[in-house]
């Protein structure tokens, strides 16, 4: 076996320049592999996958520099009786982000050390000339390595130096490609001529300028520029181009970017989601635009500062296919409380980019910073100087008619009241529109009745008229819980409050009666009307004929005449006490009637009815095509046809449904005949 002790000075020293440079090469090779790592890692984008392979490589590097100390201590029992110097052999353990400590071996001079077996060959001759021989071969061996070691050191500095040149010259694509050599060739770049490639790069590419900072971070180095980098980071990503890059790969992008940012100090966070922020939201895809939001929120929850200048840059960004970014009517709201009135032409738009205004909550805090706004101009010391601004952010009345319904759609009375006091403030008159979306809302509030019965009245009073329509929206607010609609019948009765008595308003009760088909409360309801001195109209005389009819559809399974006979009855007298009032029936009314009496199986009374109307001039208009189609489809049912396709000819447009089925009804009359 060969010894160390029996080795020649100049073998010995061989020895350990080779363990020194194998042990160089060792972390070499360690800090080689998480430079790529670096880069696969900004291939893949995949933090999760990226944290498992980190820890396998931690593992695996843990676990050779624990054998690299045992073989270390080992070395140390064969080399300290020898006749080297300690300064000679002393042996490290290259300093790096991986390998941080430095291992020597102590000599004791004088002692006898044990014996280290380095070769595993046995019973080989010790003669003097296989000595010779392998003092020879070790001789030309380490004059090799170190012929090696030369060319490549001469390579990398020469590397290293165009790679300075080209980054001096702003060559971008010569930098970029001797950068890639310089990692193949496991070479560690000056962290100076990394960060001037990276702030280089970064202009055209910021996603290989993230590779090129996830190889910064191999170097130790001041947070200041890092942070340097990560903000130049965080303005690029507004300038990611969805042409050039993959929407996926821009979303792993700004994730990766994320996750960075969470790992960072509360202090640093403050420094780079402001830009971070805004750069998200003028970002052309609509796929990164939502990250900005929850950004948003993580600065309010932390009490980050937020200067206005920067919330002036926010609101400008605000668009109406993009309102998912960021809550822009918080972004109005704390700009004006800061006392800093946004340009008219960032603020208004704010507004019209909300549409359709279905989130009432939003709309409520953007009226209100309104308000705050014209509540501030009116303060002002100068008011002519206020008088062009004042102007400026008056919000149209169309715009409040459309915010109007998006409240009365929510029904949300809060959202109403705003919009009146913003009316009166812009000194706008109440249109139709609105008074209609105001009593909607409060009707859809099961305590805002007495609300809705009084802006009834105010539209009534406006010279507005109260049609069908709303009384018919109202009625669907309130029908649907019998004591609801009780209880409005009983604010009108029992109010002291004259302003709440109108005819318009009793129809609405009676309107939700009928639909739910309750005869009697209908029938009281227009007595309680003569009560209260006033005279139905056509729509009280509508709803009572539809309650009527609603009651024989609902027990039509009973198959009780009586019934049929009663409500007949009641329809007679109720076109009497129309003829003696001088109330001319409308549209509604003879539908209604027509369906009573095609129910009732009064199929040539009805028919009279249409008939006689439409002989008379004045009359037609009150026949409308869905009467003749319930008559005409009535017929059908009993065979008669041909009534049946009179009927259909004289509706104001074909029904092609009508004569579809009339002609159905034919046929299989007919097939019924031939096979009896």
């Amino acid at each position: 076996m060969f010894r160390i002790a029996e080795f020649s000075r100049r073998e010995k020293l061989s020895l350990v320049r080779r363990l020194q440079s194998s042990l160089t090469n060792s972390a070499t090779m360690s800090l080689s592999r998480e430079t790529r790592f670096g880069s696969e890692r900004l291939a893949s984008l995949d933090p999760f996958r990226t944290h498992r392979r980190e820890q396998q490589f931690a593992v695996q590097d843990n676990d050779h520099r624990e054998a690299m100390k045992v073989f270390l201590d080992s070395l140390n029992a064969a080399l300290s009786s020898s006749s080297l110097q300690q300064s000679e052999i002393e042996l490290r353990l290259p300093t790096n982000t991986l390998v941080s400590e430095t291992i020597r071996t102590p000599m004791t001079n004088g002692v006898e050390a044990n014996e280290m077996i380095i070769d595993t060959k046995e019973n080989i001759d010790q003669t003097p000339e296989v000595k010779e021989r392998k003092v020879s071969n070790s001789n030309s061996a380490l004059d090799s390595m170190e012929a090696a070691d030369a060319s490549q050191n001469k390579k990398v500095n020469k590397l290293n130096l165009l790679l300075t040149r080209a980054v001096r010259r702003n060559n971008v694509k010569k930098s970029v490609n001797l950068f890639e050599q310089a990692v193949e060739y496991d070479q560690l770049v000056e962290p100076e001529l990394v960060s001037k490639l990276f702030f280089l790069v970064s202009r055209r590419d910021p996603i290989a300028a993230y590779e090129i900072m996830r190889y910064y971070h191999l170097h130790p180095d001041t947070s200041e520029t890092r942070i340097d980098m990560y903000r130049r980071l965080c303005n690029s990503v507004a300038s990611l181009d969805p042409r050039q890059y993959p929407q996926r790969q821009m979303v792993q992008f700004v994730e990766c970017l994320l996750g960075d940012l969470e790992e960072m100090e509360d202090d640093q966070k403050a420094q780079l989601l402001p830009g971070l922020i805004v750069s998200l939201v003028r970002q052309r895809s609509v796929s990164i635009g939502p990250y900005a939001n929850t950004l948003y929120d993580y600065m309010i929850s932390n009490d980050m500062e937020m200067a206005s200048g920067w919330l002036n840059k926010l609101l400008s960004s605000s668009k109406y296919n993009r309102q998912e970014d960021l809550p822009f009517h918080d972004v109005l709201a704390r700009l004006i409380s800061k006392g800093v009135p946004p340009h008219p032409l960032t603020a208004i738009p704010v507004v019209h980019n909300m549409f359709p205004y279905t989130d009432t909550q939003q709309m409520r805090v953007a009226l209100q910073a309104l308000l705050d706004l014209h509540a501030n101009c009116d303060e002002d010391v100068d008011p002519s100087s206020n008088a062009a601004l004042y102007e400026h952010y008056r919000i149209d009345r169309s715009t409040l008619e459309m915010i109007s319904t998006g409240a009365a759609h929510k029904g949300d009375p809060e959202l109403i009241m705003l919009v009146w006091e913003v009316l009166e403030t812009l000194g706008y008159n109440p249109t139709e529109h609105l008074f209609e979306n105001t009593i909607v809302a409060f009707a859809c509030n099961e305590s805002g009745l007495a609300d809705a019965f009084a802006a009834v009245s105010a539209m009534k009073e406006a010279g507005f008229e109260v049609s069908r329509a709303l009384i018919r929206s109202v009625s669907r607010a309130i029908r649907s819980k019998r004591w609801h609609v009780d209880s409005a019948f009983e604010l009108l009765t029992e109010s002291n409050d004259e302003d709440l008595i109108c005819l318009e308003n009793f129809n609405i009760v009676m309107s939700s009666y009928a639909e739910r088909g309750d005869v009697n409360e209908v029938l009281r309801v227009m007595q309680t009307i003569r009560e209260f001195d006033l005279q139905p109209n056509e729509d009280s005389y509508a709803f009572a004929m539809e309650v009527l009819g609603k009651d024989l559809h609902r027990r039509k399974s009973s198959n009780d005449k009586s019934l049929v006979h009663k409500n007949i009855e009641k329809a007679s007298s109720l076109l009497a006490s129309m003829e003696k009032e001088g109330v001319q029936p409308s549209a509604d009314f003879v539908r209604n009637y027509v369906e009573l009496l095609c129910m009732g199986n009064e199929l040539n009374t009805a028919t009279e009815l249409i008939q006689d109307c439409l002989a008379t001039d004045s009359m037609r208009s009150v026949v409308s095509n869905k009467t003749l189609y319930r008559a005409a489809m009535a017929h059908a049912d009993v065979g008669n046809i041909e009534i049946s396709k009179e009927l259909a000819a004289q509706t104001s447009e074909v029904i092609p449904v009508l004569i579809r089925k009339i002609k159905s009804k034919e046929q299989r009359l007919l097939h019924l005949k031939s096979i009896r």
